[in-house]
């Protein structure tokens, strides 16, 4: 199967030195297109990806989304693509363009990272395109990045979990009040100890105001990270929370006695 691959890439890369075209729009489109859809596919999973190539002009890309989202084993999608291929016979910039979308679909399939397939397909774009690649490519990082994270934002606004168990609320009630009267400073030395998913299913439990000091005193970094676990938690149980609360609220109390961190709730305790 790496022959066959390798032979697509070799023509590809003989049509494409062989076009007249000086416009390198296409074939860097087709780059960042791709490149958005292994963004997608890291995120949010495989699926998520049907929904982006509906509207997709590009026939073969249609096909190899919809075999790689479906599990189809490597060796076979490479065996269809290469008789789509060759029946079809693109030519110039479009064979490279053909040929992104597929080596950029296998390397999302097998969990590549966005920096390796940047790379990649800059290896194939004319040496005259780089710098006009590199450009767009920053962009398309930065807006991706400002739609990303108000994606976030708005996603973890509107959520707020319910829960039943008495003991749960007390808990969360608890951690509510110490967060509210406690120092920046204090807070920061205390999320120093908390592993991120704990912290993660107590953000997710906690209220508004209590959310928003707690990622405030977080780097942007480490914030997103904790804003993108709770979106996407596949299950949280009571039960969950509540051992997470627990180790959070031992954490400060622990603090609080080897005085590291000043609670006035836990000093009008003692």
């Amino acid at each position: 199967m790496k022959k066959i691959l390798d032979d697509i890439r070799r023509d590809a890369i003989a049509k494409l030195n062989l076009s007249k075209s000086q416009d390198p729009s296409p074939l860097l489109d087709a780059a960042l297109t791709t490149i958005t859809l292994s963004t997608i596919a890291r995120r949010e999973g495989l699926l998520t990806l049907e929904e982006f190539i509906k509207n997709t002009e590009s026939e073969f890309l249609k096909l190899i989304a919809a075999l790689i989202i479906d599990g189809t084993d490597p060796d076979l999608v490479i065996e269809i693509a290469a008789n789509e291929y060759w029946t079809n016979e693109p030519k110039g910039i479009q064979a490279m363009i053909t040929y992104f979308y597929l080596r950029g679909f296998l390397h999302i399939q097998s969990g590549g990272t966005n920096q390796l397939l940047e790379k990649l397909l800059l290896s194939l774009i004319p040496s005259p395109w780089h710098t006009e690649y590199q450009k767009r490519l920053k962009t398309k990082k930065e807006q991706s990045g400002i739609s990303y994270q108000k994606e976030l934002l708005e996603k973890f606004t509107y959520l707020h979990p319910t829960f039943q168990d008495t003991h749960t609320l007390e808990l969360i009630s608890v951690l509510e009040k110490q967060i509210h009267t406690l120092p920046n400073p204090s807070i920061q030395r205390i999320l120093r100890e908390i592993e991120h998913q704990d912290l993660s299913l107590c953000v997710y439990a906690l209220n508004e105001e209590s959310r928003k000091k707690i990622l405030n005193n977080l780097s942007n970094r480490i914030a997103n990270l904790i804003i993108e676990n709770i979106i996407y938690f596949r299950s949280v149980s009571e039960k969950d929370v509540a051992e997470s609360l627990l180790k959070v609220l031992s954490i400060l109390n622990q603090l609080c006695k080897t005085g590291e961190i000043y609670s006035p709730i836990s000093s009008e305790k003692d």
